[in-house]
């Protein structure tokens, strides 16, 4: 049996990696485990990795990470690589457990990571068991923080939970890193909101583009409370400017090319960006004549804010009322 992991965030990934090690009574060693970087391995020796007999295991293991020639993501020509692992698949070695691990850390949905127009992703998809994993809703992000605390000896209120994810966003690798440093702190005592606001950094990318789609689908109170958040936690409001001006731009064209009735991953390649953003794009409820005016109205707002003419802060927040 051969898998193919895909996830949207590395901790989930190696969850998985690790559950079929389990399934399987095996464990990781140098002996019987070689991983491979798709972006630079020679196809030649995975192949005689693959075809080669365990040493004193029934099963031996080989991880190919970032295939990318699932995705829309790489420039790079793969043909010899995928000639050569299509041909390995339709007659692989029994004792050898191919696993292609694949993260992409910036889709909202594991299911928008592969290419399926490709005919080498429709062949893994037959060829191998696909073990998708999206990042975990609300609840289960708040019992995987609990659980993490309770293994380090330390407890947690509810609302500093809530903190925690507010300001560091739903990426289990980065609140990991944040429950250990608390914990590191606060050795074996109970955790509460005012020990987040000391200990826990602020995440303003993930913030930052919340904030945006939170502006853009006028969600005003919020808006105003997340731009505070922000601005107390350093972000400068030209920034704020800077990328809602982008993802507006985005918009703009998304619509233009909807029209013209390209596809959202034929957009998302003549952009060179994320289908994702595209496809938040095209979500946006704005007319054209409305998305140019905000536009317009940044423009005003980044000159005036440069110039000296109005303050940042008051600029921002009268935009924000007025969308």
């Amino acid at each position: 049996m051969n898998f193919t992991i895909l996830a949207n965030d590395n901790i989930s990934a190696k969850n998985q990696l690790k559950n079929i090690y389990l399934k399987l009574n095996m464990k990781p060693d140098l002996m019987n485990t070689m991983t491979f970087d798709c972006l630079d391995a020679d196809i030649n020796q995975i192949i005689d990795y693959c075809q080669s007999i365990p040493f004193f295991e029934k099963y031996k293991f080989a991880i190919i990470k970032n295939p990318l020639f699932l995705t829309g993501k790489s420039n790079k020509d793969y043909e010899e690589f995928i000639n050569k692992i299509m041909t390995y698949l339709e007659n692989s070695n029994e004792s050898t457990i191919l696993i292609f691990y694949l993260v992409c850390e910036d889709v909202a949905k594991v299911d928008d990571i592969l290419d399926k127009r490709k005919k080498i992703t429709k062949f893994i998809q037959e060829k191998t068991k696909v073990l998708k994993i999206d990042k975990p809703d609300l609840v289960t992000l708040k019992n995987i923080i609990i659980k993490k605390f309770n293994k380090l000896n330390n407890t947690i209120d509810d609302d500093a939970i809530t903190y925690i994810i507010e300001r560091v966003g739903d990426n289990l690798s980065d609140i990991k890193n944040e429950v250990e440093k608390i914990s590191l702190y606060k050795r074996n005592e109970h955790i509460r909101k005012d020990d987040v606001i000391d200990f826990v950094t602020f995440n303003l990318d993930a913030n930052i583009f919340d904030l945006c789609n939170m502006i853009l689908s006028k969600d005003i109170n919020k808006s105003l409370v997340l731009l505070d958040q922000l601005l107390k936690n350093g972000m400068e409001p030209i920034v704020l400017i800077f990328n809602l001006a982008e993802q507006l731009r985005i918009a703009l064209l998304t619509k233009n090319y909807l029209a013209k009735n390209y596809s959202q991953k034929n957009i998302a390649s003549l952009l060179k960006i994320h289908p994702y953003r595209i496809k938040v794009a095209s979500q946006l409820n704005f007319s054209t004549s409305l998305i140019k005016q905000n536009l317009l109205r940044l423009a005003k707002l980044d000159y005036q804010i440069k110039t000296g003419k109005i303050n940042s802060y008051h600029g921002v927040k009268v935009f924000i009322l007025k969308i």
